[in-house]
């Protein structure tokens, strides 16, 4: 974190921006604006210049755009996996859409004596998420503390190595929203190298040490 910190340039993405945009679709944007106000004040000139060098700016824009969206739909086609196949074929199969921001629709659950209840605010939907994601706990337990009898070890424990944990990592969901210490996936898979001399030891201390550190217990939920 403290390298992220020094080394890492700080951004503020609009909410509204694109994954497929780029750098070279900006200054399209800005060059066929500055066109299309060159064409505007000079529109009861039909042959001025500008008009032509408008539409051609404006067409050369339009195409860059539909070839951005399809490189990113190809590139994420090559990254689908056994997990991420779905999502993809949830985004092929939807229904087209205005382009407008996501809203929770209205949720529906049943109360305790069976009747319907309805969640139609925000305050109610999040709180209608915050129960099924956190139920109560009660304090019985179903467990004979004083009295467990398990079953003998199927296999003798082994260290874990370096290759479960490479094997485990390849399955992150690189764009997950980042836990507690606010580190994406993204940057785990892309130091895996780096990164699994260091972890190998913590977690095989985990069980030589018997000891399971408190911030691992803490998790992140967002629903999206």
């Amino acid at each position: 974190m403290d390298t992220a910190d020094k080394l890492v340039l700080k951004t503020k993405p609009s909410p509204y921006m694109k994954r497929w945009w780029s750098l070279e679709l900006s200054k399209l944007q800005a060059e066929t604006r500055w066109w299309g106000r060159k064409a505007y004040a000079n529109r009861h000139e039909v042959n001025h210049e500008s008009h032509a060098k408008y539409r051609a700016v404006h067409n050369q824009y339009t195409d860059k755009i539909k070839g951005s969206k399809r490189a990113y739909w190809e590139k994420l086609l090559e990254q689908v996996d056994e997990k991420t196949v779905w999502t993809a074929h949830k985004i092929a199969s939807a229904e087209a859409a205005d382009g407008g921001g996501t809203r929770i629709p209205m949720l529906s659950t049943k109360r305790g004596d069976g009747a319907m209840w309805e969640a139609v605010t925000n305050k109610e939907k999040a709180d209608m998420l915050f129960s099924s994601f956190f139920p109560a706990s009660s304090s019985e337990t179903r467990i004979p503390i004083d009295d467990l009898h398990y079953p003998p070890n199927t296999f003798d424990y082994q260290p874990i190595t370096d290759e479960q944990i490479r094997r485990a990592i390849h399955k992150l969901n690189p764009f997950k929203a980042p836990g507690a210490n606010g580190i994406p996936n993204i940057v785990i898979k892309q130091c895996t190298d780096t990164l699994i001399p260091f972890i190998g030891p913590i977690f095989c201390a985990t069980f030589s040490l018997e000891v399971y550190l408190d911030t691992w217990k803490d998790s992140i939920m967002r629903v999206v």
